[in-house]
């Protein structure tokens, strides 16, 4: 695996987000979200180039949104949440969609599809580092 020991992967599910909050969440939810996570961070961590020899102010966050089908295929392009695209984070831009886009299919559990269709995903330093 490539993965950059200074940066980690983070995911955050959209489709959490959806969820009502009058709706109880339920153990077997919450495992299936956990598992989720960590499967993606798995799988995309294993297509991350890392960044090592990225300049510091290059070294930056990168939240990207994409939709799967159910058989874990990208729906359609991959979106840039954040940061805006400029000559600094276009490397990192670059290498965090690259992963995204490299490492589909995603082998993901069928049965919880309504929790992983929509997903958005942090690229990054860790929080709270400011030498890495």
């Amino acid at each position: 695996m490539n993965y950059a020991p200074s940066y980690r992967l983070l995911t955050a599910m959209m489709a959490m987000m959806l969820i009502p909050s009058v709706l109880p969440m339920h153990a077997d939810e919450d495992a299936a979200r956990f598992d989720f996570g960590a499967k993606l961070r798995r799988q995309i961590g294993s297509c991350w180039k890392g960044a090592e020899n990225l300049s510091q102010p290059e070294r930056v966050s990168v939240v990207l949104r994409f939709q799967l089908t159910p058989s874990g295929e990208l729906v359609d392009d991959v979106t840039l949440v954040s940061p805006e695209a400029d000559e600094v984070s276009a490397v990192a831009i670059s290498r965090a969609t690259d992963a995204i886009l490299n490492c589909a299919p995603y082998n993901l559990p069928k049965e919880h599809y309504h929790i992983w269709e929509d997903v958005e995903v942090t690229i990054g330093p860790p929080k709270n580092n400011l030498v890495s």
